[in-house]
């Protein structure tokens, strides 16, 4: 995973390096179809993801998806998604 990218100008000519960083993914699928993913970088700069997508369960008749991100990187990062409308609503804290 590319954390970082770094710019360098050497004679005259721009060189870009990315930072990068290991990691790790759990992922579980209901009949091909991506219920729950959780990812995690590190150790250069920790961080974890986890998403939920709508499906995997309901309340009602509303089948929301969650994303949850913290860590160095992402601070922290609450969202919601909706199964047949295309737009979600995310909020965060530093």
């Amino acid at each position: 995973v590319v954390n970082r990218l770094d710019e360098n100008i050497i004679n005259n000519s721009r060189l870009i390096n990315p930072t990068t960083d290991g990691a790790i993914g759990l992922f579980y699928d209901r009949n091909n179809s991506l219920m729950t993913s959780i990812l995690f970088t590190g150790p250069r700069k920790y961080n974890a993801r986890i998403n939920v997508y709508p499906g995997f369960f309901k309340i009602g008749w509303f089948r929301p998806g969650i994303y949850l991100g913290f860590g160095e990187w992402d601070n922290f990062l609450v969202g919601i998604t909706f199964a047949h409308i295309p737009v979600g609503l995310l909020g965060g804290y530093n």
